[in-house]
């Protein structure tokens, strides 16, 4: 509570906050759909499966009165519980009534502020059926209404759990941080006020008992959200920016030459930081709006090499696991053979690797390209089960212009448990010849990759 007063006064600081959390009448009328099951909480103005509050908008007011039994019937069961009446209008409208009023002091209304209301309107509905006496003509309009209302609130389920841009998979990307946690590399995470670092602390702490942690904080929104006593949990965003990461991070150190970045921010100007330091991005996940990133520098220790792969001659052209479309032509560069997939007019050509011998764990592939720039991402990683269905599926990610490899490419993926092969696509497309050498794989066995 001492701490109330600094904290709403540096949060009043953010100037936006007012723009999207004030108490106005048209973000009541937002909430008030959401509050009584009429509308999906997550679903967007144009989601792939709108509810009936979307889809029918000339329809609200009429879904609004339809309620009214409910409430008529509520003041019936609660006539001879007057505490009742009290907790239900307490939360069903008091709470809504104190975040408008300490909005008048700090702007913080919305949905997720005022859901504790939903537990008064739940009692309310349940009056309908709470066994009461009444007359005919309210219990039934009321078990009707109360059938309408449970009617709307599944037909809301889909737009609610569809709208994929609302939710954040944190449990499913910190879990992808424990599945990790035997290769004994750096874990990278930033969040306003670091808290990031909390929730994989949160969900999968206990794994990662000995595994370093470096958090970055924004440095600026602490201050204006709040947080400032969060700033200290590592460097700011800033220092970054100004060239301080190898304080923190130093490439030279055995232990450093690859780490894991978490994070729910669009974070390019770190992206360009360890770009700088001679990191490369590897491998990419993107759990809805979370994202897990793998970096190392080109000699990273990311396994064993994986012989079969670079089997690939003029001499055998049959090699073990190779699938060769016929456009497809080996050229002799020496040491190792280099696979030539030609330009192929209105469509592309694939050839293809499989190492049969697969399970959970991560594979690294280098490879080069003699073509366009951005020819590496014709190459495709593939996890396949044993009855071929693919588990995941990998190209070398493209983060940002300042932070994208040249020369030797190199791509990562993450098998899960299930994996019985990996398959290893190269293509081509309808503008240019596309040439492969230098290939090399790598893997590192995990225990387990959910």
């Amino acid at each position: 509570m001492t701490q109330l007063p600094a904290t709403v006064d540096l949060a009043n600081d953010y100037s936006r906050r007012a723009s999207y959390l004030a108490a106005s009448w048209s973000a009541i009328w937002a909430v008030v759909p959401g509050l009584l099951g009429l509308k999906g909480g997550g679903a967007s103005e144009e989601p792939d499966w709108p509810n009936l509050w979307t889809r029918w908008p000339a329809l609200q007011v009429v879904m609004l009165v339809a309620l009214i039994p409910l409430v008529i019937a509520w003041l019936y069961a609660a006539r001879a519980r007057p505490l009742a009446v009290m907790v239900g209008m307490g939360l069903l409208l008091g709470t809504p009534l104190v975040v408008i009023g300490a909005s008048q002091l700090s702007p913080g209304f919305a949905l997720r502020t005022v859901l504790p209301a939903t537990l008064g309107w739940s009692l309310i509905v349940a009056s309908a059926l709470s066994g009461q006496r009444m007359p005919t003509l309210v219990r039934v309009p009321a078990v009707m209404s109360c059938l309408f209302l449970v009617v709307a609130s599944v037909w809301a389920l889909p737009a609610t759990y569809g709208d994929k841009d609302r939710v954040l998979r944190m449990g499913r990307a910190a879990q992808t941080t424990a599945d990790v946690a035997p290769m004994r590399k750096p874990l990278l995470t930033f969040s306003t006020g670091g808290m990031d670092t909390d929730v994989i602390d949160a969900f999968v702490g206990e794994q990662l008992d000995d595994i370093r942690i470096l958090t970055f904080v924004d440095g600026r929104l602490e201050t204006e959200s709040g947080m400032t006593r969060w700033q200290d949990r590592g460097p700011t965003r800033l220092e970054v920016r100004e060239g301080k990461l190898r304080a923190y991070l130093d490439p030279s150190a055995p232990a450093n030459d690859a780490f894991w970045f978490f994070t729910h921010r669009q974070a390019t100007d770190f992206h360009r930081a360890f770009a700088e330091l001679g990191y490369e991005p590897r491998m990419r996940l993107d759990y809805s709006k979370v994202y897990v990133s793998l970096w190392a520098l080109p000699g990273a220790d990311l396994g064993s090499r994986v012989p079969g792969i670079e089997q690939l001659s003029v001499d055998n052209p049959a090699a073990a696991g190779w699938t060769l479309p016929e456009q497809a032509e080996l050229l002799d560069r020496g040491d190792q053979g280099s696979l030539l997939m030609p330009s192929v007019d209105g469509g592309a050509a694939v050839a293809s690797w499989t190492f049969g011998d697969a399970a959970a764990g991560l594979y690294s592939l280098d490879f080069s390209v003699r073509s366009r720039s951005d020819a590496g991402r014709l190459v495709v990683l593939h996890c396949l089960s044993a009855t071929g269905d693919v588990l995941a599926v990998q190209s070398p990610p493209d983060l940002d212009d300042d932070a994208a490899p040249r020369g030797l490419l190199h791509v990562s993926i993450l098998c899960p448990d299930e994996t019985d092969s990996l398959a290893v696509h190269f293509g081509s497309d309808d503008k240019t010849a596309v040439e492969y050498s230098d290939l090399r794989l790598f893997s590192f066995p995990l225990p387990r990759v959910r």
